[in-house]
């Protein structure tokens, strides 16, 4: 008790210097209080992850005018920089970041994602590469070099890349999703299959990965299965045009073609301007033997996407309306403006070919694979294994054809 009240006891002149002190303790023992280009950093990164770049860009400048030589900032601006789409300068304010963090890894990243916007695949690859070489660990950059790979039409490196980004991190639905679409490009549809199922227990809704399914599930020729896919993406968003496009295929090869021409018109309220859509309505039309009809579709389809399939399929309907001189030609287009027809599609092409040449009464080609009656349209995605043709389908000129890319690449 005494010492309780010797303690109440002191002067209110002594409680006044003992809160002083202890105030000044504290300050001595808080943390060091951000600095003005710390707090301007901050505000950069919240604009930033909130999607304002303009603000982000203006916040990150005032940390650069305050502190030259803050990499963070100077990374973040070349982030912010590439959101606004002016890549040139954001490769710049990435340089910098590197001239005075020379081992950041996610800048080398940055840096290799920004080439990639400007179409410098070989620079990106590099970049990515640095950035490994640094960090190996990091999933996103095994993912991007994927990418790049898969854009080099290397897709065995890509695969691998992919394979080394799920060991690090095996939930991300995006790669398991691009793996499957690289199996597909390499006609490996069973083992796309697995991929997309992958990408579907981590998340059943992935509305990308049911229609890259479906694809899958068509190239195998399940597409009661393949119509489930598109459909439960469509239950989604029945907006979404890659699914509606695709489900136009599952359903002419399952010879519902009513049903295939209000899809194709459901896509085409979508986008009207969708060249996908046109020429899969093409395809339905002739299948219904409306070809005059079908002719307008497909022309309709090149004024966005002049490519072999669609200069073949209008050559075919030209032919069922007997104008075989305009099919001949259509059919040299397919053989030379874009060689991404496999083989077989080829050989089919060919013999469509002669048919209309025979036709006109003409010579057909002699390097030609014998003449077949049938005259289907080339469906979407109709893939074989790797084979590689010459023909020589006009006078001397030698058309080689490879192995095609996977006919939709979406």
């Amino acid at each position: 008790m005494v010492r309780l009240f010797t303690l109440f006891s002191i002067s209110w002149q002594k409680w006044t210097l003992l809160l002083v002190l202890l105030s000044i303790a504290a300050l001595w023992i808080s943390p060091v209080s951000a600095t003005p280009a710390t707090d301007w950093y901050e505000k950069g990164n919240s604009s930033y992850f909130a999607g304002q770049y303009d603000e982000a860009l203006a916040a990150f400048n005032k940390t650069i005018e305050l502190d030259p030589n803050y990499a963070d900032a100077w990374n973040g601006k070349g982030n912010a920089l590439h959101r606004l789409v002016r890549y040139d300068e954001a490769l710049a304010a990435f340089n910098k970041t590197l001239e005075l963090n020379p081992n950041s890894a996610g800048t080398w990243t940055d840096k290799g994602w920004t080439f990639m916007k400007l179409g410098r695949e070989d620079e990106a690859l590099k970049s990515y590469n640095k950035s490994l070489e640094i960090d190996p660990n990091s999933a996103g950059t095994w993912s991007e070099k994927a990418f790049i790979f898969s854009r080099f039409d290397r897709y065995e490196e890509a695969l691998k890349s992919y394979n080394k980004s799920l060991e690090i991190n095996p939930r991300s639905i995006y790669v398991w999703k691009s793996k499957g679409n690289t199996l597909n490009t390499l006609l490996r549809y069973d083992e796309a299959l697995t991929a997309f199922n992958k990408a579907l227990e981590i998340d059943p809704n992935y509305i990308d990965a049911l229609n890259d399914k479906g694809v899958a599930l068509h190239e195998l020729g399940r597409d009661s299965e393949s119509l489930t896919a598109y459909n439960k993406a469509l239950e989604q968003n029945p907006d979404f045009i890659n699914a509606l496009e695709n489900k136009v295929c599952a359903l002419d090869a399952l010879g519902r073609y009513d049903e295939a021409l209000v899809t194709s018109n459901r896509a085409l309220a979508v986008n009207q301007n969708s060249s996908y859509a046109w020429n899969y309505k093409g395809n339905v039309l002739y299948n219904l033997s409306r070809y005059d009809e079908a002719l307008t579709a497909y022309n309709h389809a090149m004024s966005g996407r002049i490519d072999s399939e669609v200069w073949s399929n209008r050559g075919r309907a030209l032919s069922a309306l007997g104008r075989y001189t305009e099919a001949v030609a259509s059919y040299d287009n397919a053989l030379t403006t874009k060689p991404n027809l496999t083989a077989v599609e080829v050989t089919t092409v060919l013999e469509a070919r002669n048919i209309a040449l025979q036709k006109q009464n003409l010579t057909p080609q002699t390097s030609a694979p014998p003449v077949q009656t049938s005259a289907t349209p080339i469906q979407p995605h109709q893939q074989t294994k790797s084979a590689l043709l010459l023909y020589a389908p006009i006078g001397a000129i030698v058309l080689t054809v490879g192995i095609a890319v996977w006919g939709r690449r979406r």
